[in-house]
């Protein structure tokens, strides 16, 4: 577990270590809620087109799905895991500029 721990903060500390603001400006664009909409419309009318009025369970469903998993993250795992990634660790603070 150590060396994943350990693997998986050098990976971490090698990409944030290019301070390119191309890689930095990609990264705040593909964050964005906004560039996501038109994939989320494709999908919305494909699964409306393929379902019909059965799209509305076909929805319901995909819904239910994502607020299980973000409870079950969220409520779940996060209290068990906050202190195994590298924010929680004093290893990581001393790298932090903020």
């Amino acid at each position: 577990m150590e060396s994943l721990i350990n693997s998986d903060t050098d990976l971490l500390l090698f990409l944030n270590g290019f301070n390119a603001p191309l890689w930095d400006h990609f990264f705040w664009i593909s964050t964005s809620i906004i560039i996501w909409l038109p994939l989320y419309a494709v999908l919305l009318y494909s699964i409306i087109k393929a379902h019909g009025i059965r799209a509305i369970w076909t929805l319901l469903a995909i819904a239910l799905v994502v607020v299980l998993c973000d409870q079950i993250s969220s409520g779940f795992f996060k209290p068990f895991l906050k202190d195994l990634v590298p924010p929680g660790s004093p290893l990581w603070r001393a790298y932090c500029i903020w």
